[in-house]
């Protein structure tokens, strides 16, 4: 019996576990890959092959959200475990739906590098909303359906607990997503150098087009709107060819 009771309780918090990351991690992550494009890449200097994927803004924006997360996550499984060290039902639930929020908030704020949470349009991406509302939904039959909660042993929350939970600790991550964006965005935005004042910015996508055109009209005779245009022409041309 002490056998099966320990399967048991290592298959449920399986269970568990498997749902935390399939609303959390698959639904949001996949529609930020239909997520508009940005503007901005019409006029950016063109990224090299020698240039790595995983940048060092990157890699910061994903250490300080992970810290964060762990520790707002931790911080409120201490604070709803009893004295006698006991887990209960009410601090698996807390701790899951201070996860659970933590993650879709970042799931957020990752829609653009360098633009803050309200400065994004919230409604210029169906699918991402859709993620969200079955995530929402996920979350709200865990802990308030009466099967589901025997099988991932939650219980129900009051609309206090869920309002700490949403306004108080798992918004702290649209805090350091705006702080990482406005105040320190010297060491947390990609391309601070590459959008910078350089010609390329100004030498603009349907410039490369026109361009593009003539030197397939003769091949031996470039043509140009100015001397600007030609400078920007180098200058495209030797970025492309490093």
């Amino acid at each position: 019996m002490f056998y099966l009771f320990c399967v048991s309780y290592v298959y449920c918090h399986v269970l568990f576990f498997h749902f935390l990351v399939t609303i959390t991690k698959g639904p949001p992550a996949q529609s930020l890959g239909v997520e508009p494009v940005d503007e901005k890449i019409l006029t950016a200097k063109p990224r090299k092959s020698t240039d790595p994927i995983l940048t060092r803004p990157l890699l910061l924006r994903a250490i300080s959200s992970a810290i964060l997360i762990l520790f707002l996550t931790l911080r409120v499984f201490s604070m709803e475990m009893g004295e006698d060290g006991i887990v209960s039902r009410r601090a698996t639930t807390m701790t899951f739906m201070t996860f659970v929020n933590c993650d879709l908030w970042n799931a957020y704020v990752c829609r653009s590098a360098d633009r803050c949470f309200y400065e994004m349009d919230p409604l210029n991406n169906v699918t991402f909303l859709w993620a969200i509302g079955g995530s929402v939904i996920g979350q709200l039959a865990v802990i308030y359906f009466k099967p589901l909660q025997e099988v991932f042993q939650t219980e129900s929350l009051s609309i206090s607990d869920i309002g700490y939970i949403l306004l108080l600790v798992s918004s702290s991550v649209l805090m350091l997503d705006t702080l990482r964006k406005k105040k320190f965005s010297k060491w947390f935005i990609d391309g601070n150098s590459t959008h910078s004042s350089s010609s390329i910015n100004n030498f603009n996508f349907f410039s490369r087009i026109r361009l593009f055109a003539r030197r397939k009209k003769d091949s031996t005779l470039y043509y140009y709107d100015n001397d600007k245009e030609k400078e920007d022409v180098q200058y495209y041309d030797a970025e492309v060819t490093d």
